[in-house]
């Protein structure tokens, strides 16, 4: 435990919620210390990130549906901005959660809402208009995003390059015949192969919808979509960049481009 004001390493007393620091006398609320490193492993979760970009896509389109007459399409796309917004404040510990986990479930529910801001709306030529808003936002953001995975996906190239750089130079000065090793953890590459299998059923669903004309048939088909996409990111979640071997580093660049290249040729 590190002291808030001198920087001093404080020995943890098991039992005792508030420590006080041998150096300075300061006293530290250990519950604090844990509620922060929540608050900061939150904010660097991909869960955290979708809530604001939820917020944000979900705003504009209330504003969208207001501005077009879609009365009921805009509350609906209003209740899960502030859905979204509500599961962020929770997640950052910003306003207190009554109930342990709560702000997943409030994320959950704002995505379920999607389909009935879907399939509600006005005549054919304003669900046209709004759906092609949709897919041009769709757009942006997935270049958005596609812009950032590959600034970051240059950067851990050059990193596993070093690595790599390193380890051979290493193995060179032990030995010329060293065996080498995979490295590969079991439990990783399996994550990574449901990572995969996720969006391949992403996929799959969603030319599904658009051959089904947003038929209400397809509620049970997108719950269960909404059930795995919580699974997988919530696994995805759990990853430490810093803690990849580099055939587990390489093996995550190489699932992550397969994705990218099944998104661009089914046009998503």
């Amino acid at each position: 435990m590190i002291c808030k004001h001198c920087g001093a390493n404080i020995e943890m007393k098991s039992g005792h919620e508030v420590q006080v620091c041998p150096y300075c006398g300061s006293k530290e609320l250990v519950q604090d210390q844990v509620g922060d490193q929540k608050v900061q492993n939150y904010e660097k979760s991909k869960l955290g990130k979708w809530m604001i970009i939820g917020a944000v896509i979900t705003l504009a389109l209330s504003i969208v549906a207001f501005k077009d007459g879609l009365i009921i399409r805009g509350i609906i796309t209003l209740i899960q901005t502030g859905l979204f917004i509500a599961s962020w404040l929770m997640g950052m510990r910003m306003v207190p959660e009554p109930v342990k986990n709560l702000h997943k479930a409030l994320a959950g529910l704002a995505l379920i809402l999607l389909v009935p801001a879907m399939m509600l709306g006005g005549g054919d030529d304003k669900a046209d208009r709004y759906d092609k808003e949709i897919a041009e936002m769709e757009e942006e953001i997935e270049e958005m995003d596609k812009e950032a995975k590959e600034k970051e996906e240059a950067a851990k190239k050059e990193e596993v390059k070093e690595e790599v750089k390193e380890e051979v130079n290493d193995e060179s000065a032990k030995t010329e015949t060293a065996p080498a090793s995979t490295g590969m953890r079991p439990e990783f590459k399996t994550m990574m192969d449901e990572y995969e299998k996720f969006f391949d059923e992403y996929i799959d669903f969603m030319k599904r919808y658009e051959d089904s004309g947003n038929s209400p048939a397809m509620m049970t088909d997108y719950l269960s979509y909404m059930d795995q996409f919580t699974k997988t990111m919530a696994a995805m979640d759990k990853v430490d960049d810093s803690e990849l071997s580099t055939e587990e580093m390489a093996y995550y660049l190489e699932v992550n481009a397969r994705i990218e290249k099944k998104l661009l040729e089914a046009s998503l």
